[in-house]
């Protein structure tokens, strides 16, 4: 089988027999930080793949490849495919069930070894960002833990990002001051993904042209 998700569709058996035994003497950690299941309306074909620029007839042989997975490990290995997160971090927390690896929030580790909350408390303004601001950034996503830690110094908190789906009350509660989006009424998706560079230092000098008239 070509590794790719389309040949999830064609596993008929798991084979077990050449594993290196050096995985079963490794520490494995594994970073992540949502919850979505394996497959379904909420599973990672439906939730991730158009992110990644899937079609609805990929997604939809990508969710079914999913499901045919799910039914090859529960009934050759007797594992169960229901948990949180089996379909997140590239199913990520598989490693959980198969390497017996501890989970951690990926964006709290990360941040704690980059030190973010010394960076944050030395600076006048945070500015973050993602591809999407949407429902998914609400559950612990990078742009949810920086703003968190902003608010603990109380920082203030911009945004920028490729589209943003959230309503300015959600985003607000979400402890971010300001959100820049790429993609307007005058931006495409795709011209947002072509001119990427250019459209956000268009956004950020018209924002600071703006701030300096209030001032």
């Amino acid at each position: 089988m070509v590794p790719i998700g389309e040949s999830l569709e064609q596993l008929t058996s798991i084979d077990q027999a050449q594993i290196n035994n050096r995985l079963l003497q490794t520490e494995f950690v594994v970073l992540c930080d949502v919850t979505n299941p394996l497959y379904g309306e909420q599973g990672a074909a439906r939730v991730f793949a158009p992110q990644k620029g899937a079609s609805e007839r990929d997604v939809v042989r990508l969710d079914s490849g999913l499901q045919n997975f799910a039914r090859v490990v529960e009934t050759q290995l007797k594992v169960s495919t229901h948990f949180a997160g089996a379909g997140a971090a590239g199913v990520g927390r598989w490693c959980k069930r198969f390497l017996n690896a501890s989970l951690k929030r990926g964006i709290e580790y990360v941040m704690e070894v980059l030190a973010v909350d010394a960076a944050i408390l030395q600076a006048d303004l945070i500015v973050t960002g993602e591809g999407k601001l949407d429902s998914q950034t609400l559950s612990g996503k990078v742009i949810a833990g920086i703003a968190a830690m902003a608010k603990r110094f109380n920082k203030p908190v911009i945004a920028v990002v490729g589209k943003n789906e959230l309503t300015e009350t959600e985003w607000r509660n979400a402890g971010l001051n300001q959100v820049i989006s790429l993609v307007d009424e005058h931006t495409s998706v795709e011209m947002a993904m072509t001119q990427t560079s250019e459209l956000i230092q268009q956004r950020i000098e018209a924002l600071l042209d703006l701030k300096q008239d209030r001032d």
